[in-house]
C-alpha cells in the first residue's frame, strides 16, 4: 500500500509496474494487452491474479473486494458488441466486472 504520508496506490500505479515488467511494445500485434477497462485514478488495495477471468474468478474478486484483476489471458480479445446484464460469455463477465468496479487487465 502507501507509506505513511504518501498518496494511496491507484490502478495507474499498478498498470505502470506491469508495463515495466512486460512492456506493451513487446506484445504481438494481434494481442490485447494493458488496462482493458477501468479508472486509472481508482484506489487499488487488492489485486487478484488469474490465468482466465471466469465467472468463478470474478465472484472471488468481488467477494474479496479486489479493485484490480490481472488476467494472463485478456478477458476482452475480440470487439464486444454490447454489455447487458443477461449476456453470455465474455460480455457477461465484462458487464459484471464493470458494475462491481473490478478493473480487468491483461499483460
Amino acid at each position: 500500500m502507501s507509506a505513511k504520508g504518501s498518496r494511496p496506490v491507484v490502478v495507474g500505479d499498478v498498470e505502470k509496474v506491469l508495463n515495466e515488467l512486460a512492456p506493451p511494445s513487446l506484445a504481438q500485434s494481434w494481442d490485447n494487452v494493458g488496462l482493458l477497462a477501468g479508472d486509472r485514478k481508482s484506489v487499488c488495495k487488492k489485486v487478484l491474479l488469474c490465468i482466465d477471468l471466469t465467472p468463478a474468478v470474478l465472484d472471488e474478486a468481488i467477494a474479496g473486494r479486489c479493485e484490480f484483476v490481472f488476467a494472463y489471458h485478456p478477458p476482452i480479445f475480440r470487439p464486444i458488441g454490447r454489455l447487458v446484464a443477461d449476456a453470455e460469455g465474455t460480455e457477461s463477465i465484462v458487464y459484471r466486472a464493470a458494475w462491481a468496479r473490478s478493473d480487468p487487465s491483461s499483460t
